[in-house]
């Protein structure tokens, strides 16, 4: 089944359960298949993790007493195929590493992520498993691995301990690695909790080397305001990251959730000022309990925090276990928090009411669905709707109205034409022999425009801080206030960078609708990727082209194809000109402002792998994907 949107799905020992945010709780299925190793298992055991992908499917790391350990993919028809493990209940000892995935025997796996492009990692007995899933062999956190061949990358089987730091992650030892211990980060490292160890360790996903990043490896609770690696941590759950790529640890045995702004800036998380490279509490008081709902997030009481993950809208989900605070928690961007599910007693009753009264297991892992539906059953691609100072400068009022439909502004002799953003596609055709003279053609990125992701601010007029609707309170929406979107990234174009994080800020000073926005940071974005512009002396063919038009360019020089393939550019500026010839005779052209563009820029398809926009369709509509880097 399809997930729906504005709900997760939680893991309920020998099966799923989905929590829909209007507050029913229901078993998610039914799931089933022919896969020989589910069937020969009779099903889940005991699921101990849970992941998804930006395409809906459901990976889960399944055993019970040391048997039946399997990984499982679960698509969004409910088809369940195994990944890794064998049938029956055989010991659980790691057999057929370095193979093929579905032929090994695995120990007791547990938590579980994904990279960006899909590939599958879970924890095995205090070390660290991949599987590419991949078609081609794969460079996973440095180590070559076959195609859908399964390979140790971080730790060793078995082995527990605190060394290796400045080496590869392979020779390194681990202390225990918590329920929810993985997670990557938006450039591809794999940030792991050493539990025991009370630290946290990333493996950097170019080099396979480790290192610690939060924790000094005694056990405490100190260091908030200070560096991360100061700071005294408390047998570690879970970590996660936000869509700006800070880091945020579940601190088990102190009931708090702790960030450590791995950022170059000043971050205010939750409500809590955290300075680059420091650490912070950012949820919980210290106190085991369930009290602070409707409030801070800091002030609140938790249980003991498993699992921490977000949803493509930024807010944070913690699965907290203990009695009687066995529920999952909900911190919205402004930081307050709210129950969504459990009643703080461990048992699987309650199917069909209200989650926050049904029963649940210690919470293991999250997977969401897609983010609310606007207040309307659907909304325009783009709208203007805003104000402006009668002081402020034509151009700019101009631009930003422009910047609120994904268009730009042209400015052709005294009139000024605004051009909203949309693909039409080419009806004019330009060859080298409609050319006067050379071309010139600029193939790179400025500095000023180079990025491979975009933030900013719009004004919204609703703005879902809670999505749980009249079950629940929630503070005044900043309506009509410069808010903060859910920025959007491509993990393709952070990798081409080099791992290297770069933001483009906008200010979406006519755009009132989150989804509008995220719309258009995702067009900002894949717009600035096309980095040809051509500068193109056009014969008086030219003529037919005004700004904003598409067209299709043959230059033989771009390519040996036979016949052509024709690169799409869309006219940014055109201009007359005229000139002498050797007979003194004039002769008229058209000077041509191309900037390279697809179909891809502007329409929202279905993914066909995964992705890591962060974006939003209007409702109805498929989406494109979940924004953890991705």
């Amino acid at each position: 089944m399809t997930l729906p949107a504005s709900s997760f799905i939680l893991p309920d020992t020998t099966g799923l359960r989905i929590v829909k945010l209007n507050g029913g709780i229901f078993a998610y299925g039914p799931l089933g298949g022919t896969d020989p190793v589910y069937l020969a298992n009779g099903g889940f055991k005991g699921v101990n993790g849970l992941a998804s992908d930006a395409l809906g499917n459901l990976y889960v790391t399944d055993g019970a007493s040391g048997q039946y350990e399997t990984v499982y993919k679960i698509s969004p028809a409910g088809l369940v195929t195994h990944l890794a493990g064998v049938a029956g209940p055989v010991p659980n000892n790691e057999t057929g590493i370095g193979g093929l995935a579905v032929n090994a025997g695995l120990h007791a796996p547990a938590a579980i992520a994904l990279d960006a492009a899909g590939n599958v990692y879970f924890d095995d007995f205090s070390h660290v498993l991949a599987i590419n899933v991949q078609s081609t062999t794969q460079i996973l956190l440095g180590r070559s691995i076959p195609a859908g061949c399964i390979q140790n990358v971080a730790g060793q089987a078995g082995q527990f301990g605190t060394t290796g730091d400045g080496g590869p992650a392979t020779a390194a030892k681990l202390n225990g690695i918590g329920f929810g211990g993985l997670a990557f980060a938006p450039n591809g490292d794999l940030y792991i909790t050493d539990s025991s160890s009370n630290r946290v360790r990333k493996v950097d996903h170019a080099t396979g080397i480790i290192s610690a990043v939060a924790g000094t490896g005694v056990f405490g609770y100190t260091g908030d305001g200070g560096p991360a690696l100061n700071a005294k941590l408390g047998n570690l759950g879970a970590v996660a990251f936000d869509a700006l790529g800070n880091l945020y640890i579940a601190d088990v045995n102190h009931f708090v959730i702790r960030a450590v702004n791995l950022t170059a800036s000043l971050q205010t998380i939750f409500g809590v000022i955290v300075g680059s490279g420091n650490i912070a509490t950012v949820a919980g008081n210290g106190t085991q309990g369930t009290t602070g709902d409707g409030g801070a997030a800091s002030s609140a009481e938790l249980g003991s925090p498993d699992v921490i993950d977000f949803d493509a809208l930024g807010n944070l989900y913690i699965g907290t276990s203990g009695t009687p605070t066995t529920n999952v928690r909900m911190i919205a961007p402004g930081g307050i928090i709210q129950t969504v599910a459990g009643n703080g007693t461990v048992g699987s009753t309650g199917n069909g009411g209200l989650a926050i009264n049904a029963e649940i297991q210690s919470p293991l892992g999250f997977a969401f669905g897609l983010p609310p539906a606007p207040p309307s059953l659907s909304e325009r691609s783009f709208a203007c709707n805003g104000a402006f100072e009668s002081t402020s400068a034509y151009g700019d009022v101009l631009k930003s109205l422009a910047l609120s439909m994904a268009g730009f502004v042209v400015p052709p002799g005294d009139c000024w034409r605004i051009y909203a953003g949309s693909f039409v596609p080419p009806e004019v055709s330009l060859a080298d022999s409609d050319c006067r003279s050379s071309i010139k053609g600029d193939f790179r990125l400025s500095a000023r425009d180079s990025c491979n992701g975009v933030k900013g601010q719009f004004i919204p007029a609703f703005l879902p801080i809670n999505p749980l609707g009249p079950l629940a309170s929630s503070p005044a929406s900043p309506a009509w206030k410069k808010t903060d979107f859910p920025p959007v990234q491509r993990a393709n174009y952070i990798a081409e960078d080099g791992g290297v994080i770069l933001w483009k800020d906008i200010q979406l000073d006519f755009t009132i609708s989150l989804w509008m926005a995220q719309r258009i940071a995702r067009i900002v974005l894949e717009r600035l990727r096309r980095q040809v512009t051509v500068s193109l002396p056009a014969k008086l063919t030219g003529l037919a082209l005004l700004a904003a038009d598409t067209m299709n360019f043959f230059h033989t020089r771009w390519g040996t194809v036979t016949p052509p393939v024709p690169t799409v550019f869309q006219v940014a500026h055109t201009a007359l000109r005229m000139e002498s010839q050797a007979d003194g005779v004039p002769a008229f052209g058209t000077d041509l402002v191309l900037r390279q563009t697809d179909a891809n820029v502007y329409e929202f398809a279905p993914p066909t792998s995964p992705t890591n926009f962060g974006d939003y369709s209007p409702y109805g509509q498929t989406g494109i994907g979940a924004g953890n880097v991705l």
